[in-house]
């Protein structure tokens, strides 16, 4: 693998993660990164590294329109269910749990 190469698995990471093509993102980024790590390139280790990351990157958010005293453990396992509600859904949900 050239220089030339991980330059366009880079170029092709970045297309892919732009376009939400996930999967693909990942796999890119598997080969660019065992690229890397063989020519020990830091920039493409690092590229790799961030786009997977943000491949998986998910969140969930809650509110305390209630109220009610809640501790943190509370509030973290409402967002949790609100999180895998939307994942349920589909990618790119927003939803509203009662």
């Amino acid at each position: 693998m050239t220089k030339e190469d991980l330059i366009s698995l880079q170029q092709k990471a970045t297309m892919l993660r732009v376009e939400g093509k996930y999967k693909e993102t990942i796999e890119n980024c598997y080969t660019l990164l065992e690229a890397g790590i063989e020519l020990k390139n830091y920039k493409s280790i690092l590229t790799a590294y961030i786009y997977l990351g943000a491949s998986f990157y998910c969140i969930g958010v809650t509110n305390n329109l209630s109220l009610k005293e809640l501790n943190f453990s509370e509030l973290f396992n409402i967002a949790d269910i609100r999180l895998y509600k939307a994942k349920q859904n589909g990618r790119n949900q927003v939803c509203a749990v009662s």
